[in-house]
């Protein structure tokens, strides 16, 4: 059940935000609340020319909120701040209509959760950053930025000057790491991405490369 929502419209995009989700879906089928005021929980439709790759979308949504929050992204798309989550993200594709890739992309961000909050990980807030943080401020800031990273990822995509940035946030850059895969756990040592947004990861003297999909990754 989600309650108390507010939606408006920006030039290509409709954003909706909830005060509670109780029912919401993360990556994965992880089941992802919300309690009543104590995050940032919105959803948003974007309009995708199908003719251009939406590969590492998520790696740009991570690092509009990385740089607004001044915290981590960790691959594909979780947001960190001392190494705990502040927060996450969901892309989905909802249809193809008038000849459109059309998604809905989720994101969830921990600002001030209540003692009696219970999360099976350790999580952070972004009122550990800014003790007088307000999500009806906080909250526009994050959808400028955000509708500024999508313009330019729609015109260049993870070029260069993207990878570097997203690295500049990167929580494992040059770390030690697993990635953990169908067919077993990888170690070496995380080397950012490339112009997918696929993971780079040094084992031994070779790159080995890795998308989303079914993977994930931890410090050793």
């Amino acid at each position: 059940m989600d309650t108390t929502k507010y939606s408006f419209i920006k030039k290509k995009a409709i954003f909706v935000w909830l005060n509670i989700k109780t029912a919401g879906r993360g990556r994965r089928g992880r089941q992802w609340l919300s309690p009543f005021a104590g995050q940032i929980m919105f959803s948003f439709y974007w309009t995708f020319d199908p003719k251009k790759s939406i590969e590492g979308l998520s790696l740009v949504i991570g690092l509009a909120i990385a740089e607004v929050l001044n915290v981590q992204v960790k691959w594909p798309n979780d947001i960190l701040f001392d190494e705990r989550k502040l927060g996450g993200i969901l892309v989905e594709i909802a249809n193809h209509k008038n000849g459109m890739l059309n998604l809905v992309i989720g994101i969830g961000i921990n600002v001030s959760l209540s003692k009696q909050t219970e999360i099976s990980q350790p999580y952070a807030e972004v009122c550990e950053i800014d003790p007088d943080v307000e999500r009806q401020t906080l909250l526009p800031k994050l959808i400028q930025h955000l509708y500024t990273r999508l313009n330019i990822f729609e015109k260049n995509g993870i070029n260069t000057e993207f990878q570097q940035a997203w690295q500049s946030y990167n929580a494992f850059s040059n770390s030690e790491v697993k990635v953990l895969t169908e067919q077993g756990v990888i170690s070496g040592i995380e080397k950012g991405i490339d112009e997918r947004g696929y993971l780079k990861v040094l084992c031994g003297n070779k790159i080995q490369m890795f998308n989303g999909g079914e993977v994930s990754l931890r410090k050793k």
